[in-house]
């Protein structure tokens, strides 16, 4: 009978074990789940920001300011948007349920739309830039809705899945309080069970140590793309990456190598702040074994036979080394470099976020970058480098909101179209940057000079009277003089006319002003500059010289 009993309590402590790890390795299966999501939903947030600016690359290469060819740039924007759409699959074949999962369901067509509108505008930029650059608020508003749901998603991720760890937790210690109490109602059962409690500890011990540090690993991803996604300038980014490098390892002597805009040169931009720099000699992108790989490489050991030669010889004796390559829609932008002792490189845990950060480094620096070509490219006119008629026109009304006083000229080369008849439309483009050139080389930083138009251009001298603008003027007549002989250029002449702020109570009002001056000097037979005055007529203020 005692037999009996001890058999049935032995089932009993059995199925007991069996339904609590069942219910445990249904749990680990949800973290597994949402540790899954949360690098998809990284990878869509990395394609997000690479669609945002490789429709602005394709702006700019539209309008004759990128390097790219259309078909390399719309290949690369076909690529980014079949990665953007696979990994938006992964995310939707997830079984998450709750509100994570609705919200995903819920955002994925403003997601479709939004990698179609990416790959319809930059084939737009090619044909008709000027359509495109109208589209591009709107396009800015879809990825600013996305970036907030996106935002959304991750942070419900994370609650959903520091939720599955606890109730993993929970699950795992009431299995053994099952197994425990079933057991102690038979010598039998208890031998038994304790082996398999034992054996049941241990890998719930081993599966909740490997979902601990990969939600750590899954935190640290995602509080990185957080801070960088509000870094407003490369500088910001740079902080925020030593920032990271302390976090992978305060120990750990790690540096961010970074290209230059010609993207030929290498240099250091951010180095661990505990640990510091490792001192990587490589100059070129291309002279970096990482980077011509395109992929991250650990060297055991410095003296290796197959090491990098830029580890051997470095003070401090031998090393190991990890290097991960930063990229942004194909093109290199730098290498992450870490060492650690010789035959200790850095472990997996470390790579692995070392890797994470080459990638969200390489995709915010690239967005940058290119918001900062596009910005550029939208503020000066293309042919003389100076800002255009929309940029100082902002400035100006800025200066009048601040009654800040100021001169203002309007400047027109005389007698252009002769010159661009008789020598053609290159010396006429060459005549116009000469002209910007020597007249930005002659005035102060905190003068503004436009391209108002054609051969017209526009200068504000804050702070100057009308008779001090003449003479800075005077100077620049003469100066043109000599660099025109001194370049050998067809000779060319240029007409000012000249008023201040309080010529008018709106900067329209100052520029017909000036205007008129202009005028008056182009009929009192050019190459001179006159002076024109609220309520009174134009008048040549100097004579000319020659």
């Amino acid at each position: 009978m005692i037999g009996l009993v001890g058999i049935v309590l032995n089932l009993v402590v059995v199925e007991s074990a069996l339904a609590g790890l069942d219910r445990v390795q249904r749990s680990n299966r949800l973290v597994d789940q949402l540790g899954r999501a949360q690098r998809y939903q990284q990878d869509v947030e990395l394609m997000d920001d690479t669609l945002h600016a490789v429709f602005l690359e394709a702006l700019l290469a539209g309008r004759g300011h990128g390097p790219d060819s259309k078909e390399t740039l719309l290949g690369e924007v076909a690529v980014n948007a079949e990665r953007f759409r696979r990994d938006l699959g992964l995310l939707q074949s997830l079984d998450l349920g709750g509100p994570t999962g609705a919200e995903l369901r819920r955002v994925r067509p403003a997601q479709d739309a939004y990698v179609a509108d990416a790959e319809r505008l930059s084939r737009l930029a090619f044909r008709d830039p000027d359509a495109a650059d109208a589209a591009h608020a709107v396009f800015n508003e879809s990825f600013d809705a996305l970036e907030g749901a996106s935002l959304g998603i991750t942070d419900g991720l994370q609650r959903a899945t520091d939720q599955a760890v606890q109730e993993a937790a929970r699950e795992q210690t009431a299995a053994q309080r099952r197994i425990l109490g079933a057991s102690a109602a038979s010598l039998v059962g208890l031998l038994l069970l304790s082996f398999m409690l034992s054996r049941l500890g241990h890998r719930l011990a081993v599966v909740m140590g490997q979902l601990r540090a990969g939600a750590r690993r899954q935190q640290f991803a995602s509080q990185l793309a957080e801070a960088l996604e509000i870094a407003d300038t490369e500088a910001d980014a740079y902080r925020i990456m030593e920032q990271a490098m302390e976090h992978v390892s305060p120990v750990m002597p790690t540096e961010l190598l970074l290209a230059d805009s010609s993207e030929a040169q290498l240099e250091r931009v951010a180095a661990s702040p505990a640990a510091g720099s490792p001192g990587c000699p490589v100059q070129s992108p291309w002279g970096c074994m990482a980077v011509r790989r395109a992929s991250a490489i650990t060297f055991e050991s410095s003296q290796a036979l197959n090491a990098c030669p830029k580890l051997r010889d470095r003070p401090g004796g031998p090393h190991s080394a990890t290097c991960v390559p930063l990229s942004f829609m194909g093109r290199s932008l730098g290498v992450l470099h870490a060492t650690g002792p010789d035959g200790a490189p850095p472990g997996p845990a470390e790579v692995e976020q070392l890797v994470t950060m080459a990638a969200q480094a390489g995709s915010r620096l690239g967005t940058l970058r290119a918001f900062q070509r596009t910005e550029l490219q939208a503020a000066t006119d293309a042919l003389t480098g100076l800002m255009n008629r929309r940029t100082m026109e902002n400035r100006v009304q800025a200066m009048l909101a601040a009654k800040r006083p100021f001169a203002l000229a309007m400047a027109d080369l005389d007698h252009f179209k002769r010159l661009n008849d008789t020598h053609g439309h290159a010396a006429g483009d060459r005549a116009l940057r000469l002209f910007a050139r020597t007249i930005s080389d002659g005035i102060r930083d905190a003068d503004l000079f436009a391209r108002y138009g054609g051969e017209e251009f526009v200068l504000v001298l804050p702070g100057l009277s009308v008779a001090e603008a003449v003479d800075v003027l005077e100077r620049q007549r003469t100066i043109l003089a000599g660099a025109l002989a001194a370049a050998g250029s067809p000779s060319f002449t240029v007409s000012f006319g000249v008023t201040d702020s309080t010529a008018g109570a709106t900067l329209d009002d100052m520029l017909r002003t000036a205007d008129a001056g202009l005028l008056q000097a182009k009929s009192s037979g050019r190459d001179r500059v006159v002076v024109a005055g609220a309520g009174s007529s134009p008048h040549d203020h100097v004579g000319t010289t020659s």
